[in-house]
């Protein structure tokens, strides 16, 4: 993989941890408001490296080795996610002196978070990307079988159809509902179009890499299109009838165009020197992190909250989640994913 183009991913992976501390914060300003949508750049950044993976492997071997895929995807996401969980339910007996039912607990550990509730807000997320990551392999795995794989067309109108299907689920629930504020939006088949996004660009480059080479031609247009669509998180009622139907799907595809705009210019050497910048460098180091500090950035957020009588530093939440995250990634998540190189579980 391109230097420019791993470190570039990361400093995505950046500004969208940055986005969900900024969401979870005591601040109520603009950017704050907006934060929530770092959820959906990590869904795009997700749906495009997965099925990456799993279409490379392909275009190798001509075939998908489907259990070392998920093995490798359990040594990603279980060890760091399941200390995180008992850690958690430990602190929050000592420092809280409260139990979470059985229901919640089980809802955590079995990730059915995005239907049942759980013991925390955010780990729905990690429920969407578990469930989705077995949709796609179980997908691929047959693509792969009755040699659909390399149909482009057909397989361009696939993810295309799945991605307006998810909509138009998401759409009819939504006209359906009694109201809005009561209706669950974390349900994983409402909301992984952006996976899916990704996923149909990973398509693309792997498949189609002339598209592309094509796109050089309208960097220009790419780039307003992608800031516009963006730029929709930051005016947009998080509440409105717009946002949660179409609009997910516009701001993934800005999203999306990030990622098409860094393929297009990964080869340019400015682009390519503008990653060598050393504050570009820090940031991309902690998107590196940006799993482990996820899953602890809520947990730092109540301990800080509850022994400041909820008159939080911003800043010390802040540094705290980071450091914390970053901690643990370096005592559990890098150790574990280095025992899955050694296993030699590779793609």
């Amino acid at each position: 993989m391109n230097i420019s183009r791993e470190k570039f991913l990361d400093l995505l992976r950046f500004f969208a941890i940055i986005g969900v501390l900024f969401r979870h914060s005591d601040l109520n300003t603009w950017y704050a408001r907006a934060g929530w949508a770092g959820v959906d750049l990590f869904f795009v950044l997700s749906g495009f490296l997965i099925s990456n993976l799993l279409f490379r492997e392909y275009t190798r071997n001509n075939s998908v080795n489907i259990p070392r895929f998920l093995t490798r995807r359990g040594f990603k996401i279980y060890p760091s996610f399941y200390v995180m969980l008992i850690s958690s339910l430990i602190i929050s007996w000592l420092a809280f002196g409260s139990l979470f039912g059985i229901n919640n607990i089980l809802s955590e550990v079995l990730f059915m978070q995005s239907y049942f509730d759980g013991c925390y807000l955010h780990t729905w997320s990690l429920a969407v990307e578990e469930h989705f990551y077995i949709f796609l392999s179980i997908l691929v795995y047959f693509l792969v079988r009755f040699k659909l794989l390399d149909k482009k067309k057909s397989m361009i109108s696939l993810f295309s159809s799945l991605i307006l299907i998810v909509f138009l689920l998401r759409y009819s629930y939504i006209v359906n509902g009694q109201s809005i504020e009561k209706l669950r939006f974390f349900m994983s088949h409402l909301r992984c179009d952006g996976l899916l996004i990704g996923v149909l660009i990973s398509y693309l480059y792997n498949f189609l890499p002339e598209v592309f080479s094509q796109a050089k031609k309208y960097v220009q247009f790419l780039i307003i299109a992608c800031i516009g669509l963006i730029s929709l998180v930051f005016y947009v009622d998080t509440k409105s009838f717009f946002l949660l139907t179409i609009g997910f799907d516009l701001i993934a595809i800005g999203f999306g165009l990030l990622l098409v705009l860094n393929l297009i210019l990964k080869e340019n050497s400015v682009y390519q020197r503008f990653f060598t910048n050393q504050i570009i460098s820090f940031f991309a180091l902690i998107g590196k992190y940006s799993y482990s500090i996820y899953l602890w950035h809520i947990i730092i957020a109540q301990l800080l909250n509850h022994y400041f009588n909820e008159r939080l530093p911003v800043i010390l939440y802040f540094i705290s989640a980071i450091a914390i995250g970053m901690l643990f990634s370096v005592l559990i998540e890098q150790p574990v994913l280095k025992l899955r190189e050694k296993l030699k579980i590779s793609m």
